[in-house]
């Protein structure tokens, strides 16, 4: 090598010239060993192509993984590869996946899109993957040639070991000493060999869990490693009390193609130690245990009285944010309905199971100035550290401008002579609608009246009866009953909890079987289809729950 140096500088005597030759032979050099990995990015997409293991022992496979990263959620697959038929000589198409994710960067999101390639080589030496064109719309990516090596040695491992077993189980939490609170992550694994087939689709059932609430996760992740197919389930534990708990054993039942009975394989039983919350515990500690983040929008900043202002509060975190008490919007003269509630959850770059709930207040200012929209303030506990933290939103001034009307068309000659009339008509229009709005506020309010129902938000859910019909009601009794339950025993009840699993906690906690059981009838009754005089009755019902708890 020293000597080929030797001779380009003899060669050309010039110093400029020696000097581009030299680079010209390095760069020859290092592009002979050929790359593994390529980034590409076009019209806001990236693409990441890459051989998982570029170096291999004669049968190891190669794992050619494409990433794609996209803005916005996106719910369906959207790689679209084909691979190069001259890739028949050199390799074998064994199986492919698909996985996606949803990321959060900054304020935005993202959806991660993962298609993995598993290539057995038919000889070793050197492996070109080049002509590879990649579809990701609105983007079409052509992939520069990637360079594998297949080594016929013992010198290296293989990528992918052969599995001894076809089919495998197993089981992790984490984190096995948390707060009271905080959350679990329990993933559940089945490893499947390669060299099976199932039929049908594995039947997974979740562990026996005592002293927790849960919430599953949105998706079944896969990926291949150690030479298997790995599919996890994944479930978000909270434990509800502190000293050691337990989570049981997951089933997992299983068809292999070509045997006669079903496998059923079992986990092994997992144990915590919860510990306390730290004290002293803040005053407006909403058992919140975990990160949480806290955004206010308001439009416009702008308006004249009388017209509509948009305030959008939004929390996002690892906390459990569904068990979260509904905020209190307070604001002098103004007029101001319960928010409008959404919820969402995502699986966030760690791991953890992200909760996203938005509060949507539409309230009327009724008069000119300025506007105050106070700040929100959630105190929550990071685990990391155990620090009782503080997620608020800044106050927001708002500008009132005085309410506009319509003002009356100034016409010359004769057309100004119908101007009374048109206004007389207008009057007697006003006139009647304002009888008709007024006649339906005066039975809106002789029917609240004579309901037999106290609770002021239980009245106006009543009118969701005639605004959106039983099915409104049933869903506004179990926010309300969640509500109850959470202020008067600590027991966060999720929106689908389960009413068997609801009247469990109520007993663990100390409410008594009969008032345990009167709750639980009354959620299972607001989950079922309801009629008019069924969704009434459940109303009147449905007050007793706080007086028996």
């Amino acid at each position: 090598m020293m000597k080929n140096i030797l001779l380009l500088l003899m060669v050309c005597r010039n110093g400029i010239w020696s000097a581009l030759f030299f680079l010209l032979w390095c760069a020859s050099v290092a592009g002979s060993q050929g790359r593994s990995s390529v980034t590409l990015t076009k019209e806001g997409v990236t693409l990441k192509v890459y051989l998982k293991e570029p170096k291999i022992t004669m049968g190891g496979v190669f794992l050619l993984t494409m990433e794609t990263t996209l803005p916005g959620d996106i719910t369906v697959p959207v790689i679209q590869a084909e691979l190069p038929e001259k890739w028949s000589k050199d390799l074998i198409f064994l199986t492919d996946i698909s996985d996606a994710e949803t990321l959060w960067i900054g304020n935005q999101q993202f959806t991660k899109v993962t298609r993995i390639y598993r290539l057995a080589p038919l000889r070793s030496g050197t492996i070109r993957f080049d002509g590879l064109k990649v579809s990701v719309p609105p983007a079409y990516f052509t992939v520069p040639t990637l360079i594998g090596y297949v080594v016929s040695g013992s010198g290296i491992g293989r990528a992918e070991p052969v599995p001894q077993e076809p089919l495998k189980v197993s089981a992790v939490a984490n984190p096995l000493t948390p707060y009271m609170g905080q959350q679990v992550v329990y993933t559940l694994r089945l490893l499947v060999s390669p060299f099976v087939d199932l039929e049908p689709s594995p039947n997974y059932e979740p562990p026996q869990a005592e002293g927790f609430f849960s919430e599953d996760y949105p998706r079944v992740v896969r990926v291949f490693s150690g030479g298997y197919d790995i599919q996890s389930v994944r479930i978000a534990f909270f434990p509800l009390k502190t000293g050691p708990l337990s989570i049981g054993s997951s089933r997992v039942l299983a068809r292999v193609v070509g045997e006669p009975e079903t496998r059923e394989l079992r986990t092994n039983p997992l144990r915590l130690q919860v510990r306390p919350l730290p004290q002293p515990v803040p005053a407006d500690f909403s058992n919140l245990v975990g990160k949480v983040q806290a955004s206010l929008r308001i439009f416009p900043d702008r308006l004249p009285a009388g017209e509509t202002l948009t305030i959008q509060l939004t929390l996002r975190g690892t906390a459990y944010l569904p068990g979260l008490p509904t905020p209190t919007l307070t604001i002098a003269d103004v007029l101001s309905p319960p928010p409008r509630e959404e919820m969402r959850k995502e699986v966030g770059p760690t791991g953890l199971l992200w909760f996203q709930r938005s509060f949507t207040w539409r309230v009327v200012p009724r008069r000119e100035g300025k506007l105050v929209v106070p700040s929100f303030r959630f105190s929550y506990l990071d685990p990391d550290g155990g620090i009782y933290r503080v997620a608020q939103t800044k106050p927001v001034t708002v500008t009132v401008l005085k309410g506009t009307g319509l003002a009356p068309l100034a016409v010359e000659g004769e057309a100004q002579r119908p101007t009374g009339l048109i206004w007389g008509l207008g009057a007697v229009i006003l006139v009647g609608v304002g009888a008709v709005l007024g006649f339906q506020y005066y039975r809106r309010g002789k029917w609240l009246a004579e309901l037999a129902v106290d609770d002021p938000v239980l009245k106006q859910t009543a009118l969701l009866l005639k605004k959106e019909g039983p099915g409104a009601v049933g869903e506004a009794i179990r926010q309300w009953i969640r509500e109850q339950i959470y202020q008067r025993t600590g027991v966060l009840v999720s929106p689908s909890e389960k009413p068997e699993r609801l009247q469990e906690m109520l007993t663990k906690r100390g409410v008594s079987e009969a008032a345990a059981r009167f709750a639980r009838e009354i959620w299972e009754t607001a989950l079922s289809a309801l009629t008019d005089e069924e969704a009434l009755l459940l109303l009147k019902r449905a007050q007793e729950v706080p007086r028996r708890l």
